[in-house]
């Protein structure tokens, strides 16, 4: 099993330094899985958004997602996934966009 998981990791993450590089549907299901279920106090998650003309009007390109207990960083490549970043259901059926909104994750 752990070599089923070892090459899910080689397959869909693309490691880079301390983090990952997400730019697939089955990626994104990995980073739900490693951020669900968490510490609350201190925050867990830190988050950064890059992209052209951030405003009400511009375009979102990368979200990166420190977790700080496991010091690693998450940089969700939404200029390729567009909606998919968001909307793709982990296996609990959660999404990036429910934990993100959560009001019970800091």
């Amino acid at each position: 099993m752990a070599n089923l998981v070892e090459e899910f990791q080689a397959i869909s993450l693309k490691n880079i330094g301390c983090g990952y590089l997400i730019d697939t549907p089955e990626a994104i299901c990995h980073v739900i899985k490693s951020i669900l279920h968490l510490p609350t106090n201190p925050p867990s998650l830190y988050i950064d958004i890059e992209g052209v003309n951030l405003s009400r009007l511009g375009s979102v390109s990368i979200l990166q997602i420190l977790v700080l207990p496991s010091d690693v960083t998450y940089l969700i490549d939404v200029h390729v996934l567009k909606d998919e970043a968001f909307t793709t259901a982990g296996a609990t059926g959660q999404t990036l966009k429910d934990i993100l909104e959560s009001t019970t994750i800091p």
